[in-house]
């Protein structure tokens, strides 16, 4: 994705954060509880969630593992999210990244996460997700 692409993203999903947070479709996906089913967390785990938007998968994993990284390209979702997610999940970090140039060493998860985003990106990395 070009630099003008993702400023393009980020304007588009800073003004419509809240809307993420609270679309239906998104808080309350059947895929959520599958999730912990497929991924059987555990307790001294760390998972990254990429493109978290509004952090539904990010606070569906929080209480089975020690940490949570949630990334969005866009600021401001990521801060309407922990608005949302500070109190009750204190184990998710918000972080602002590129899911296409991730800010992360290799091997520091043991989960990883991109739920409904993939169709974004242009990086062979990511296609078939």
């Amino acid at each position: 994705m070009t630099n003008d692409a993702k400023q393009r993203v980020k304007s588009q999903f800073s003004k419509n954060a809240e809307s993420y947070f609270t679309s239906e479709s998104h808080a309350n996906g059947q895929d959520l509880p599958l999730l912990v089913e497929w991924l059987q967390p555990r307790s001294e785990w760390t998972a990254l969630d990429v493109a978290t938007g509004g952090g539904h998968v990010a606070k569906t994993l929080s209480p089975y593992v020690r940490h949570v990284f949630s990334t969005d390209l866009t600021k401001e979702m990521l801060a309407n999210t922990a608005k949302h997610f500070n109190q009750d999940s204190p184990n998710i970090w918000y972080v602002i990244a590129d899911a296409e140039s991730l800010p992360f060493l290799d091997h520091t998860f043991e989960i990883v996460t991109c739920r409904i985003a993939p169709h974004h990106y242009s990086s062979a990395r990511w296609q078939g997700c």
